[in-house]
């Protein structure tokens, strides 16, 4: 009997330091494919981020040309004469203000030009030159 408990005490050691190491290797394994997914979704969202905002600067666009063509007909039809120009600055937007009539609120991200330009206006002199800036005379 007493070689028996001796004996049952040791395997039941031998048990518990393999269930220690099992429950490590389980644990480091559970960490790793946390990780691993971690990066796929931050992965996954930075893409599904650029090409929102692919979607969204194409949208803009297609909406600026056709203000500009309304903008033109309209001081084409009031017939003015004179030395008017029409400015345009085209600039990039990082969020979805004006998408919907419920995205009205300025957003605080630095990269969003136009709510910067609409929080703190338009300085004039910190414009360039550049495909996105178009003057029109009228005739």
């Amino acid at each position: 009997m007493l070689i028996m408990t001796g004996h049952r005490k040791q395997v039941q050691s031998n048990v518990r330091a393999q269930n220690e190491l099992h429950g490590k290797q389980v644990q480091s394994h559970v960490r790793a494919q946390n990780k691993l997914h971690k990066k796929q979704v931050q992965s996954n969202v930075r893409a599904q981020n650029e090409l929102q905002g692919k979607q969204v600067q194409s949208r803009v666009r297609a909406q600026n040309k056709l203000h500009r063509k309304q903008v033109y007909s309209y001081v084409r039809a009031q017939n003015k004469l004179g030395n008017e120009k029409l400015l345009f600055h085209g600039t990039n937007r990082a969020c979805l203000l004006g998408e919907s009539s419920n995205s009205v609120l300025l957003c605080n991200l630095k990269e969003c030009y136009l709510c910067s330009i609409l929080r703190a206006s338009f300085d004039v002199k910190k414009c360039g030159k550049g495909l996105l800036d178009h003057t029109i005379s009228v005739i």
